[in-house]
């Protein structure tokens, strides 16, 4: 480690010809600092840095150096480094004892260097706490400990208010779990150019980052990086932000908040948010956006929701264009979503996501208000307790290449439908697929409006009556409706679904064509309900509602090649026209390609019905050649 500060020094001093008349000062714990030339520096250990010490610079009076006893601190020049040691460099004392807490100078780099023996960073004991980060506009502290010996209720570890241009890196704050204490403060005042970057927070019962912000005193160009936080109740907590908030690389767990373990709040308007590897696990609240349109470029990528409490992301009242892509959420629990929008929002796109379960959902869409213009792509939803994709309260968008496999629980009614949608929702879907799933492979409601292209459903509904129990309800169908939206399916696939393929419960206005149905032994094509005329039979739907559409005996179920009855997940040739399917050159053009593994549509002279495109290549003596669809880089 002291290598590694060393380095990081000569950069600073060699970096440009304005560094070469830099200063730097040995700081021991008595309060006395000692200046060290950039010459003779890196071999200041024993001997060597006693011998420095020797020449003492003017501004290295005890009178004017960073003072650990009486918070006197001036007469260093801007650009001026400051190394903090123990007692393995020579130095008293490895802890500081300041009254009040660390008062830095403007443009001044503090640097604490591990102890050889203990490996731990020089640590400011401050009574209570208070820890105050003024003066420190342009500044670098890095390398320290904060951890004051009994601090008082609602105290702050390291105070940042109304700072410019500063950067805390290798800092750690504990806080001995007191009431209401906060890890990193920054109050009602602007801060720009903030960097926080490989921090600790531990022991801390309130907020852990905290940046408050005003109307008028904005967040601008704020960077957390890496940082661990391990305790603490709402453990990044931002308001106004704007320009730019980036969150890269940090690990949040054991949050205590049941609402949020992040929030990012009032968000300017063209703010780009980024978090890249961002981990949440056992936090007991969400990740939350709240009241806010991003500018072009923002994304949530590479991340981690996972464990117990709330592991989803909420964007409520959120306005894109932003991204949530490539992240994992892992629910132990069975009350949360893995991405939700409220409150209307729009232009958000949801893509190469996985969901797994048992959480009680994958993606919901528009609760309280309706939310517009979302894509939603390359998702794998498996084994979560409620339904997969959720549409509601006229939301809408393009619903395009996911798979929901194996969701719902078998003894909750209504729960683990593959797709839904509700009341005024208007949306797409485009090479989507739902299979094994509890209650049904898709349900459109209320006044709902569906257009399906080329999905496939198979065995959704179970068959949990004839597996001695579990509850049915009126959704366990392939398709089911009961909406009076008008809605249209081409190109599908219905197969082996239980207890109907298709199940209606008014007089639907929904129209298909080039469809391939199959059931098996036990399971009928179709059901009506009250429709306000009649009950209507098979033959009047396919005469009335069927165009060119293909029915299989129920002894003919090879078609397409099948997953495991009760799978939550897929294997690479799962759900693949065999070579002697009626699905091949049976479809109808609907101006979409790419099929679901990426194989331009058509490969003959007309679209296959399904999701999969045959092609020669697919199939050989050892099945599919080349194709991976569940692998890192999607599908």
């Amino acid at each position: 480690m002291l290598k590694k500060f060393v380095f990081l020094i000569l950069f600073l001093l060699t970096a440009s010809p304005s560094w070469a008349t830099v200063s730097v000062y040995a700081v021991k714990p008595d309060g006395t600092c000692s200046f060290a030339n950039r010459n003779t520096y890196a071999v200041h250990t024993g001997a060597d840095l006693a011998a420095a010490e020797a020449s003492v610079h003017s501004e290295g009076t005890a009178a004017n150096c960073l003072s650990m006893t009486a918070a006197n601190n001036s007469g260093f020049a801007a650009g001026s480094i400051l190394v903090f040691s123990g007692v393995d460099h020579n130095l008293a004392d490895a802890n500081y004892t300041a009254a009040i807490g660390f008062i830095g100078t403007a443009g001044v780099t503090y640097i604490g260097i591990k102890d050889n023996s203990t490996a731990t960073y020089p640590t400011f004991a401050c009574a209570t706490g208070n820890y105050s980060g003024s003066s420190l506009d342009n500044a670098t502290v890095s390398g320290f400990k904060i951890m004051p010996a009994s601090p008082a209720a609602n105290t702050v570890g390291w105070q940042l208010t109304g700072m410019n241009n500063t950067t805390l890196s290798y800092i750690t704050v504990d806080m001995s779990s007191q009431t209401g204490t906060k890890g990193i403060y920054g109050g009602a005042a602007a801060t720009s150019n903030a960097t926080i970057d490989h921090c600790t927070i531990q022991n801390t019962a309130g907020y852990c980052i905290y940046f408050a912000g005003a109307a008028g005193a904005h967040q601008v160009n704020m960077t957390l990086s890496n940082n661990t936080i391990t305790s603490g109740s709402r453990q990044i907590f931002i308001t106004y932000p704007e320009t730019a908030l980036t969150l890269t690389g940090n690990s949040l767990s054991n949050g205590t908040d049941t609402g949020y373990s992040v929030e990012i709040n009032l968000t300017i308007a063209g703010c780009v948010l980024t978090v890249n590897g961002h981990t949440q696990l056992n936090c007991a609240g969400q990740f939350y956006l709240l009241t806010a349109t991003y500018g072009a470029g923002s994304i949530i990528t590479n991340s981690n929701f996972s464990g117990t409490g709330n592991p989803r992301i909420f964007l409520d009242g959120v306005t894109g264009p932003i991204t949530i892509s490539y992240n994992t959420f892992s629910s132990s629990g069975t009350v949360v979503n893995g991405v939700q929008t409220s409150d209307g929002g729009s232009n958000i796109t949801i893509d190469h996501n996985t969901f797994n379960g048992p959480g009680a959902g994958g993606i919901y869409i528009g609760i309280t208000t309706g939310t517009t213009s979302v894509t939603i792509t390359h998702n794998l939803v498996q084994g979560v307790s409620g339904h997969g994709i959720e549409y509601i309260n006229g939301s809408t968008g393009t619903c395009s290449y996911n798979a929901v496999i194996g969701c719902g629980t078998k003894t909750v009614t209504n729960a683990g439908i593959g797709y839904v949608l509700h009341n005024t929702a208007v949306v797409t879907y485009n090479y989507d697929i739902a299979a094994n799933n509890i209650s049904g492979g898709f349900a459109s409601l209320e006044t709902a409006q569906a257009t399906l292209n080329n999905c496939i459903f198979y065995k959704n509904g179970g068959r949990f009556s004839l597996e001695g129990g579990g509850n049915l309800d009126s959704i366990r169908a392939g398709v089911y409706s009961s909406s009076t939206g008008t809605s249209t399916m081409t190109n599908c696939i219905v197969k082996e679904n239980y207890p109907y393929q298709i199940a209606f419960n008014c007089k639907a206005n929904w129209m298909e064509s080039y469809n391939l149905y199959q059931s098996d032994n036990t399971s009928p094509e179709l059901a009506f309900g009250n429709d306000g005329s009649s009950t209507r039979t098979f033959a009047y739907w396919i005469a009335n509602y069927e165009a060119s559409s293909i029915y299989n005996t129920p002894g003919d179920l090879s078609f397409i090649t099948l997953p495991a009855p009760s799978a939550t997940s897929l294997a690479s040739t799962d759900l693949f026209p065999t070579g002697i399917s009626p699905a091949i050159n049976a479809g109808t053009n609907v101006s979409l390609t790419p099929d679901f593994d990426g194989v331009t549509v058509p490969q003959g002279g007309v679209p296959d019905i399904g999701s999969f495109e045959s092609k020669w290549c697919r199939w050989g003596a050892n099945g599919v050649f080349g194709l991976t669809r569940w692998g890192v880089a999607g599908y």
